[in-house]
């Protein structure tokens, strides 16, 4: 069998394209997970988490730096945790279905894999953005549009890390080790993120920089 026999046969294993594949499971995916991703616990839990948060920081100002530096870094934990600890329960929920779907060939593994990204991206953007907006000026940050929109993008870029993280951890091993291991590697990102100790040693100073809890929190405060 030559190269083009095997590409023709690879080819005739899906009867619709790529492109199908992904709107069918984007509108699948929407239906079934509008309910979840909107719904009004997730937002309670947010809103009030931001409300609080703004509370206890209400309008801090230059002369208390340390405390707004505290509330940069708890922009950067908390969108660390959340994203982390909710994307790792993704992958092992659908494995059974996904398994089933794929041995049937149904689908395209990378059309499922997108369906799904462009489902839950437009709400795991849009919560932190709201409470970016509630805590922000809450706070007393600094009063300039372009501070708060970069602040905004940098939380944002830290979400779409941590939810990749775990969607990663959550496909790679079975739910067990994947919240376990999640948990331990957001343990050493928070001490290594450089708030509680700011002399960090030379032997573990890698953890310090692979830390993007550090490096959104240290780009925030610049």
């Amino acid at each position: 069998m030559d190269a083009t026999q095997v590409i023709a046969g690879c080819d005739k294993q899906w009867t619709t394209s790529w492109w199908m594949q992904f709107k069918v499971l984007l509108k699948r995916g929407l239906r079934e997970r509008r309910h979840e991703s909107c719904s009004r616990l997730r937002i309670f839990q947010v809103m009030s988490v931001s409300i609080l948060s703004g509370l206890l920081w209400w309008h801090s100002d230059l002369s208390q730096l340390q405390d707004q530096v505290g509330l940069l870094f708890f922009f950067s934990i908390f969108w660390g945790f959340y994203p982390l600890s909710n994307a790792v329960f993704t992958f092992p929920q659908e494995r059974p279905m996904l398994t089933r779907e794929q041995s049937s060939g149904m689908y395209r593994l990378s059309s499922y894999y997108f369906a799904r990204m462009a489902g839950d991206l437009p709400m795991e953007l849009v919560l932190p953005t709201i409470f970016v907006t509630v805590t922000y000026w809450m706070g007393g940050l600094k009063h300039s549009f372009v501070t708060y929109i970069l602040t905004t993008v940098i939380i944002l870029f830290n979400v779409l890390v941590s939810q990749g993280l775990g969607l990663a951890l959550g496909a790679i091993l079975d739910l067990k080790q994947a919240t376990t291991l999640s948990s331990v590697i957001m343990l050493v990102f928070l001490l290594a993120g450089g708030y509680y100790d700011r002399q960090i040693r030379p032997f573990i100073s890698c953890s310090f920089q692979t830390a993007f809890v550090c490096c959104c929190s240290g780009i925030e405060g610049f």
